[in-house]
Formats: C-alpha cells, sequence, structure tokens
C-alpha cells in the first residue's frame, strides 16, 4: 500500500484531482480493514484521508481568501483551517514519519501564512480534568489504570484519543503562544461593534499568489541600509 499512497502524494497536487472521489474510496478502504482486522491496511487507510484533509483544508484556505472573497470572517476561517493542518501533520509525522515529506510543504506554508496574520492576543483555559476514558475501548482511565492503549497513536484505522467527560474550569488567561490558535481575541469598541483587525499584508499577498501549490516565502528590507534584515524560515 506504499506505493498507492506515494501514489496518491504526488497526483493529489494537481488541480484536477479529484479529491471527494478519493476521500470516498479510501474511507470505503479504511471501514472494510478495520471490520476484517487487516490493522495494517486500515492505518494506511487513515493515512490516506489524513494527506487529503490536507490538501482539502490547504485549498479551502486558498479559496477563502480570494481577493473577491466579500465574507468578513473569511480570515478566522482559515486561520482556524490552517491549524486544523497543524493537528493533522503531527498526527502524521507521529504515526507514519516517513510520509510527513509529502506534506512538508504544505505544513511550511502554512506557517509562513500565519506569520502575516495581525493576530497577536489569545485566550487560554485553565481546565482540571476530573474523568476521561479511551476512545478506542471506552475505559475511564488514569495514571494508575491505564487501557493499554496510547493517546496519538493508530489503533485498526482509529486514532487514539481521550474523552473528557468531567472537567471544571479553573482559569482564563490572556497568552501570546497559545497551544489552541482558535482562541484568538476578537476586541469591540464602546458601542458593542467588533474592531477589525488589519489584514492588509494578506490582501496584498493574495493580489500575486494564483495558485495554492505556487508556494512562497518572503523577507522585509531596511529601507535605511537597504539590506534584508529577516527572511522568514520554520523548522518543524
Amino acid at each position: 500500500m506504499e506505493a498507492q499512497i506515494n501514489k496518491l502524494s504526488t497526483d493529489i497536487y494537481s488541480l484536477t484531482y479529484n479529491i471527494d472521489s478519493a476521500k470516498a474510496y479510501w474511507e470505503n478502504n479504511r471501514q472494510q480493514y478495520k471490520a476484517s482486522g487487516e490493522e495494517q491496511k486500515a492505518n494506511y487507510s487513515w493515512l490516506a484521508l489524513q494527506i487529503i484533509d490536507i490538501h482539502s483544508l490547504y485549498r479551502q484556505i486558498f479559496i477563502k481568501l480570494n481577493i473577491n472573497n466579500p465574507d468578513p470572517k473569511k480570515y478566522y476561517s482559515a486561520w482556524c483551517d490552517a491549524e486544523e493542518i497543524e493537528i493533522i501533520a503531527s498526527n502524521i509525522k507521529r504515526n507514519f514519519s516517513s510520509f510527513y515529506g509529502t506534506i512538508e510543504r504544505i505544513v511550511n506554508q502554512i506557517h509562513i501564512l500565519q506569520s502575516i496574520y495581525p493576530y497577536q492576543l489569545f485566550s487560554s483555559s485553565e481546565i482540571l480534568i476530573k474523568e476521561e476514558k479511551c476512545s478506542i475501548c471506552g475505559t475511564i482511565r488514569d495514571f494508575y489504570n491505564p487501557c493499554g492503549h496510547t493517546k496519538g497513536r493508530l489503533y485498526n484505522g482509529e486514532l487514539c484519543c481521550n474523552i473528557v467527560t468531567k472537567c471544571e474550569i479553573v482559569g482564563l488567561a490572556i497568552v501570546t503562544n497559545p497551544v489552541k490558535k482558535y482562541a484568538v481575541l476578537f476586541q469591540q469598541d464602546k458601542n458593542g461593534k467588533e474592531v477589525e483587525y488589519n489584514y492588509d499584508y494578506i490582501y496584498a499577498r493574495m493580489h500575486c499568489w494564483s495558485n495554492p501549490y505556487a508556494f512562497w516565502n518572503y523577507y522585509i528590507i531596511d529601507n535605511v541600509i537597504g539590506k534584508i534584515i529577516r527572511f522568514y524560515t520554520f523548522t518543524y
């Protein structure tokens, strides 16, 4: 199945590639392999679906940020899609590190795009988890009662997660480097109207970003000394 995944990873960069059909095909495979207990094949099918989801979200971001899109919430919506790509990519890296290179260019481009967003402040909730269960077997688990499944790992085509069943919010903080990037703080004026962020850098970028797979970078020049003072790079 590795050859199939590699072919998918290459072919999907074409804008004519039918993402919906591919997703239906691999989801059908995943369900069949799960039912027959073919865990390795079910896990590879999961991998294919994650790669497809990353490309689907990435294309959505490009469409949402189009200069002709009048939706005032498009920038925040695209920001949330970018965070979703990060999460999916980290799961791929954890379970199939050898395939991470197939989506690395997209992940790097997402981080470059995020760096020109104006968002600086975020909320961060402090939560006391009192009870959680395993998404694979349903066991209520804690340090003294492990079920044998590891959070973030694949089991027969399913990603293991902790499902919080009892919790308590104990605090809320304002941070600049959040765990949950979707928690952007939006301000309001004295009349209760939301104060819009300045998205000029993104708007300008979209004027010359004609293809989602035309990957780009940027640098900042100091006009006084005439030299580059910043070239954006990112190491994931």
